[in-house]
């Protein structure tokens, strides 16, 4: 069985599938292997699996995305005659919830972080970067002067780029900062997803991580321009419908929207 996976980290690598997701799915696919033989498996030995895990929703909906994408790919090499995953029903979708962190958590972490982690912050929070985007910055080659000022070329997941303007005085910071090499270096390069957001989220109160100062990003743009699309290329999502997901709608513009009816 090993030698399959590896065959299809291959083909994943081949089409630039990013590291974290390659890992990601492949943790999910090897837990399956212990339960069954991938190679003979039915729909209903994976819906046994999936069903025998107390999983959120959006947790078995990654797990059933990685047989999926295995199973796909064995079924078109030949490795299966049958790809089992299309008899597996779809793991229904949770609510949306968009959960920012509040602008007093913000301004506070942002005044009382040291330079680096500040930085980290701000590119979630006022560029609605992810923490993978945020690690693999350089400033020398990713920031840009556009017509209307300073842009960060952001490497986005799937190998999709895109630009998110930024004010000048953030990318003074972030060029000095980085001296010209990496904004956050590492002994492999730079540091890696998972660092920087520990990094953020030590500097923040518990329950809040660098991830809810994406939504924070994504739901203060929207308050200021009611465009759902711009937010949605800002953030670099492929679906409008996964950016409905990351705006909050605050409480008193809900308030004045119910009391037209009235």
């Amino acid at each position: 069985m090993g030698t399959i996976i590896e065959s299809w980290v291959r083909h994943l690598r081949a089409r630039r599938v990013s590291e974290a997701s390659i890992r990601l799915w492949v943790y999910y696919v090897e837990r399956f292997t212990h339960r069954c033989d991938v190679i003979r498996a039915s729909a209903a030995d994976i819906e046994a699996w999936l069903s025998s895990h107390r999983w959120a929703n959006e947790t078995a909906r990654s797990a059933r995305s990685a047989l999926a994408r295995f199973y796909s790919w064995a079924a078109n090499v030949g490795i299966v005659t049958v790809d089992p995953m299309e008899g597996v029903r779809a793991v229904r979708e949770s609510p949306a919830v968009a959960r920012p962190c509040p602008e007093d958590v913000y301004r506070l972490a942002v005044a009382g972080a040291d330079a680096r982690t500040r930085l980290a912050i701000r590119l979630a929070g006022e560029a609605g970067v992810r923490r993978a985007e945020a690690a693999a910055v350089f400033p020398a080659h990713d920031l840009v002067r556009g017509i209307g000022g300073a842009e960060l070329l952001v490497h986005g997941k799937g190998g999709r780029d895109r630009v998110c303007p930024v004010l000048d005085n953030f990318a003074r910071e972030l060029s000095v900062y980085a001296e010209g090499g990496w904004l956050f270096p590492g002994p492999l390069g730079h540091l890696t997803a998972g660092t920087v957001g520990k990094l953020v989220s030590a500097a923040l109160p518990d329950g809040w991580s660098m991830h809810s100062l994406r939504h924070r990003f994504a739901t203060v743009c929207y308050a200021a321009s009611g465009d759902i699309r711009a937010v949605q290329q800002l953030l670099g999502h492929v679906s409008v419908a996964t950016t409905q997901r990351y705006v909050a709608v605050d409480a008193a513009r809900l308030r004045a929207v119910a009391a037209s009816a009235a």
